[in-house]
């Protein structure tokens, strides 16, 4: 496990590409499909490579208002001596029309006059002037898309166009979101002193949707060891793909969750070098996997970033990667070595400007951001003006 990395409360701690090594290898792709009619399939993941069904265009069409000729019917055209063409021997053409057989190019409309029984074309245009030959764009039976590849609205206009109604995905992973804590009160409740409103939950599951799974909700858990195993088992009979628990994952008293994922099941990584969301912890249970988030909702943030995300990506097949984003840092971005730390930091005008690294807690921190610097383990940092990479959020 790692490295042995050390720190007070944790026997060691496992470098985060480690931790990610030993668990997503025993992390299976969801084998299940389904069609959906392009216009629902957003965002979704391709189970199979996608080739052409049709040529685009399928035709050879006119890129321009004009007329379609031969071209060596142009051959010598000048505005100060244009060329005759008898009308039969041209046709008139709009943009996107279709080039009938014989003619090889097209004269825009503003290069030749209709004069009576001709056409006076003053500019020469080779073969293939002005026009979109057939499969241009795209080849019939050529691979666009290979399997595992995220859909997006632009790919799904392209299938549309050439003529596919459905596409098959891989399901979407069922993943159980279970927010605990006895200090969380249920939203709508207002919260006393020493209580908070329950809201890792919300950002568990709207992050499982962005990322393509289907987030189920179970309701704030105590931290009592009953009542942990009650929902693992309520979350394991829905046949989720995956289980999220947030809080009750570090080594403190009243942290239980680890010590009753070890009951049931293995855990694979308990301590994760990483800043924040050093106590995330990895399991399987029954060969599902589990994931213990920490409680403090910036920590949260960055481990459902850092560990969630590529476990998604695998149980759905997706094989991209992810968007993000160049700027030089404003300041020196301060790490710990022997930490992933994710920096959160703002882009204006080309610039990253550095908000927190520290700060767990520290919520809005991560709503106030557009994405992460991601400051390697051996760093003691980043220095001001640095060109760095921003994975955006």
């Amino acid at each position: 496990m790692g490295d042995g990395l050390r720190d007070r409360g944790f026997k060691r701690l496992t470098r985060l590409e480690d931790a990610l090594s030993l668990f997503l290898e025993r992390v299976k792709t969801i084998r299940g499909t389904e069609s959906l009619p392009v216009e629902a399939a957003d965002g979704r993941v391709l189970s199979s490579g996608y080739r052409a069904p049709r040529s685009s265009p399928h035709y050879d069409r006119s890129a321009m208002d004009g007329y379609a000729v031969e071209a060596a019917d142009t051959v010598g055209a000048s505005p100060a001596t244009p060329v005759r063409i008898p009308m039969e021997r041209v046709e008139a053409v709009h943009t996107g029309s279709s080039v009938p057989p014989g003619r090889d190019a097209v004269v825009k409309i503003e290069d030749a006059e209709e004069r009576g029984e001709h056409l006076l074309v003053d500019t020469a245009v080779p073969v293939g002037k002005n026009v979109g030959a057939a499969g241009e764009d795209v080849e019939e039976g050529s691979v666009l898309f290979e399997a595992g590849h995220r859909l997006r609205p632009s790919d799904l206009s392209l299938m549309r166009a050439l003529g596919t109604g459905e596409v098959t995905l891989v399901e979407r992973p069922l993943v159980s979101v279970v927010p605990t804590g006895e200090e969380l009160v249920p939203p709508g409740e207002e919260p006393g002193r020493g209580e908070m409103v329950e809201s890792n939950g919300l950002m568990m599951g709207l992050s499982v949707e962005r990322w393509g799974g289907e987030p189920r909700y179970d309701r704030v858990l105590s931290d009592e060891p009953g009542r942990l195993g009650a929902a693992l088992d309520g979350a394991l009979r829905a046949g989720s793909d995956l289980v999220l628990f947030s809080g009750g994952s570090s080594v403190g008293r009243r942290d239980n969750l680890v010590e009753v994922l070890r009951g049931r099941g293995e855990v694979v990584v308990h301590g994760i070098a990483l800043q924040p969301g050093k106590p995330t912890a990895l399991c399987f249970v029954d060969d599902t996997p589990v994931i213990a988030l920490p409680g403090y909702p910036a920590a949260t943030a960055v481990a459902l970033e850092a560990v969630v995300r590529p476990t998604l990506e695998k149980l759905a097949g997706f094989c991209g990667r992810r968007c993000s984003a160049w700027g030089v840092l404003s300041r020196k971005v301060h790490s710990s070595v022997g930490r992933r730390t994710y920096a959160r930091v703002r882009l204006e005008d080309g610039e990253a400007l550095p908000l927190r690294t520290t700060g767990a807690g520290v919520l809005s921190s991560v709503a106030r951001a557009d994405g992460y610097v991601v400051v390697d383990e051996d760093l003691e940092g980043i220095g001001a003006g640095e060109e760095v990479e921003v994975l955006l959020i």
